[in-house]
């Protein structure tokens, strides 16, 4: 976003007074390129948590893993041999979007470096949009969706698991698969009990073998800030101590750290063992949870060429008086692991795709 100091031009802020034809070509080239590599550094990071990335396939199938026990054997028995996993397909979009600056010559030898910051700093924020409203879409979208590869011809974009025929296991003294559905409505407002949508969240969440099952990693709940004051009301809520705060003798204190990168604030840790983050990018009234210990639950199908993966800079035009760079990324989202992630919508007992996610995203 604009008025912050983007990475690489902190190195000049003292100059941030100055025009930028001071600085010279050379130096404001190198500028830019450091922070969208650093843009590029940090999007791979915050976003890792959703993403299985590196997918060129138009279309995958995932292997879930099979629950099954020793076969009886007598001295003379030989076992049945184990015939592969459970499967399904997914198949994945991919999209282009981009962004550009662009002034006459006139105004670029006025521009200010701080005007130049703030140019990429909001370049950059669209960029951050564009990839989080479509992984947030993967994850909102409750049926088979198409789309139109003009190289790879029609694909099925799948939901998280909604209800549908696709067989999952659960570990939990199930020897055969069941169905199932991570899309969710609650008619309550978040609270104690059966209202403990958190505990709802983690129960869902760490009952398949392929989200490595209770206590081998974490779930992370993300919350609008419109239910903050819900979700630290809990009275199994229990909060990060302020380093400006001794907390008292009989109070609880919450000691571990999430120690993942997440976007948002991290708010504390409900009873059951979920992480709650606050990121104001969740639509109002949704609770959108995901598992750190299995296979990621959206898919992220980039280009076959390396050299169109990222947030690339892409040929720019100068034809005086007019001069624009231009950046672009070339990107698609879809189900990947359609049990890694749930979602809850609060205050209906029937769940539906959030407004602006319902088709998929230009």
């Amino acid at each position: 976003m604009a008025n912050q100091v983007v990475y690489g031009f902190h190195t000049v802020q003292q100059r941030f007074g100055e025009p930028v034809s001071a600085l010279g070509d050379a130096v404001a080239n190198d500028l830019i390129t450091q922070a969208m590599a650093e843009h590029n550094r940090q999007m791979d990071a915050f976003t890792a948590l959703f993403l299985r990335r590196g997918i060129t396939d138009p279309q995958r199938t995932f292997s879930t893993p099979i629950v099954t026990r020793n076969q009886p054997l007598d001295e003379a028995g030989r076992p049945i041999p184990i015939r592969g996993q459970a499967q399904y397909s997914v198949g994945f979009p991919l999209q282009d979007s981009g962004n550009a600056i662009g002034r006459t010559w006139l105004e670029a030898q006025k521009l200010r470096v701080e005007d130049l910051n703030n140019l990429i700093a909001v370049i950059q924020d669209g960029d951050r949009s564009w990839v989080f409203d479509h992984i947030l879409a993967a994850l909102f979208n409750d049926t088979d969706r198409t789309f139109y590869d003009p190289e790879k011809g029609t694909l099925t974009v799948k939901p998280l698991a909604n209800g549908d025929a696709t067989i999952y296991q659960v570990p939990n003294g199930a020897f055969s698969g069941t169905t199932d559905n991570h899309l969710l409505g609650q008619a309550n407002a978040i609270g104690a009990g059966a209202d403990n949508v958190f505990a709802t969240h983690y129960a869902e969440l760490t009952e398949h073998p392929e989200n490595g099952g209770a206590g081998s990693g974490r779930i992370i709940s993300f919350i609008p800030s419109g239910l903050k004051a819900a979700a630290t009301g809990l009275a199994t809520f229990n909060p990060l101590p302020s380093a400006d705060i001794r907390p008292g003798a009989n109070a609880d204190v919450l000691v571990g750290s999430l120690g993942i990168n997440v976007p948002g604030t991290v708010l504390g840790m409900d009873d059951t063992g979920t992480w709650i983050v606050e990121w104001p990018r969740i639509p109002a009234n949704y609770v959108v949870s995901i598992q750190t210990s299995g296979e990621a639950p959206v898919g992220e199908r980039v280009d076959e060429l390396a050299s169109l993966r990222g947030f690339i800079e892409v040929d720019g035009n100068q034809d005086f008086p007019w001069y624009q760079r231009n950046w672009m990324r070339r990107a698609g989202y879809g189900a990947w692991n359609r049990l890694g992630a749930v979602v809850s919508r609060i205050g209906n007992a029937s769940y539906a795709v959030p407004t602006n996610y319902a088709t998929v995203m230009p």
